[in-house]
């Protein structure tokens, strides 16, 4: 079972979500499934709200996790394929993109406006959102175990 704070964390990230889906809906009228969509942003707002929590247990001080997140939020746009288009990326940069929650949100929208979905395609993103979330949930699990075990010498 989810700790009360994830399930509140889960909860705020839907209703950021559904709100941004129905502005993004209301003023540009994307082609695809919305409750596909707002499931692939979920899953990708999670994702973040991971590497947040495991940025947020790595730094030793507020100014380091501050730091760190332009480190972080550059790449998912570069590797997006929104900016820059895949055809451009070396066989380094394709194995990178793949772990950037950013790069799946992304397909799953192209592959819900196409008009002959890839429905392997689409299910890749669906897969590996959750999976990216468990994780870097897990991680962080992991990292706040061991600063426990070495700050408190519990």
């Amino acid at each position: 079972m989810c700790s009360p704070g994830l399930e509140v964390l889960g909860g705020m990230t839907l209703a950021q979500v559904v709100l941004l889906q129905v502005a993004v809906e209301w003023s540009l009228s994307l082609r695809g499934l919305f409750p596909a969509q707002t499931l692939a942003l979920w899953g990708a707002a999670m994702a973040g709200v991971g590497l947040g929590l495991l940025v947020s247990a790595l730094a030793r001080t507020q100014a380091q996790a501050a730091g760190a997140v332009p480190l972080l939020i550059v790449p998912q746009l570069l590797f997006s394929e929104f900016a820059i288009s895949k055809d451009k990326f070396g066989p380094v940069v394709a194995q990178v993109e793949r772990l950037m929650p950013a790069r799946h949100a992304y397909r799953a929208f192209v592959e819900l406006a196409a008009l002959e979905r890839d429905w392997a395609a689409l299910l890749t993103p669906y897969l590996a959102l959750p999976l990216m979330t468990l994780t870097l949930l897990a991680l962080t699990t992991a990292v706040l175990a061991i600063r426990r075990d070495v700050v408190g010498g519990a």
